[in-house]
């Protein structure tokens, strides 16, 4: 009995749609301006509704789609875009910084009235000596043992070995390292020896007198490795060794200014004339 209920109501359901169908086509032969194709398109206007229904909601839906996808597609553009005006900003700053940076060395340079080159840092660890490093400029720049080389601080060593591209610096904590220097307010000369260790010893020529706490320690310019007056270290403890704290940092040494001055026959930190 269910079933043939069920099975009635699906011939009569079919029969309606076929029926709509049927009149729906019809109409389209009935004159447009005449009072029966008004009365069948006012029965037909909710049917047509329903059937347009999946229609129009498909095409929200793929417009929806499209929004989203041009939304995603211009949000990564943005995205990259971003990442490359950050890029662009990161390298100005570093190149403004490094500009910076290379101004400071070579005013001091020029301040002293000697020939700067520019060089940079290199990571080196097959040196005999405790504290040195490998510069980026050589003899083809003009480099010679025994020039000094600044960082932006101050002095930081000197020219030990020249090879075509590059040089080795003797830094002034190495424990072979010797420069005759002056105390800038009592104008007492000295010498600053290195002892591979973040301080240096100061050893007054003058052993009756006695250096002050806080002075600044600079280049005497004797011998003629150094010019006189470049800023070496500061006097951090007085008593029966005089310690010094280079201004130097050499844990973040990274550029340097390196002085071309003619070398031949000056005296170098142990005592010995060049003979370049």
């Amino acid at each position: 009995m269910a079933r043939r209920t069920r099975t009635r109501k699906l011939i009569g359901s079919g029969l309606a749609i076929f029926a709509i169908f049927g009149v729906m086509i019809a109409s389209q032969y009935i004159p447009r301006d005449t009072p029966l194709f008004l009365a069948v398109s006012d029965k037909l206007a909710p049917v047509m509704t329903i059937l347009r229904s999946p229609v129009i909601a498909a095409r929200q839906l793929d417009n929806q789609a499209t929004k989203y996808f041009n939304t995603v597609e211009t949000n990564e553009r943005l995205r990259l875009e971003n990442a490359r005006l950050m890029a662009w900003r990161d390298e100005a700053l570093y190149l403004r910084d490094e500009n910076k940076h290379l101004k400071t060395l070579l005013d001091m340079a020029a301040d002293l009235e000697v020939n700067p080159v520019a060089g940079r840092v290199l990571a080196d660890t097959r040196s005999p000596y405790a504290r040195s490093v490998l510069v980026d400029v050589g003899a083809d720049k003009g480099i010679e043992k025994g020039q000094a080389v600044l960082s932006e601080e101050g002095l930081a060593g000197r020219i030990l070995e020249v090879a075509p591209s590059s040089s080795r610096v003797l830094l002034l904590t190495d424990h072979n390292a010797r420069i005759p220097v002056k105390l800038l307010e009592s104008v007492l000369l000295a010498v600053v020896r290195g002892g591979n260790a973040r301080k240096l010893e100061l050893i007054l020529v003058d052993s009756r007198v006695q250096a002050k706490e806080g002075e600044l320690v600079v280049t005497s310019g004797v011998g003629g490795v150094f010019a006189p007056g470049i800023p070496v270290a500061k006097v951090v403890s007085t008593g029966e060794i005089i310690k010094v704290q280079p201004l130097t940092n050499f844990a973040k040494l990274d550029r340097v200014v390196i002085h071309k001055r003619p070398t031949m026959g000056i005296v170098t930190f142990g005592g010995e004339a060049t003979d370049e």
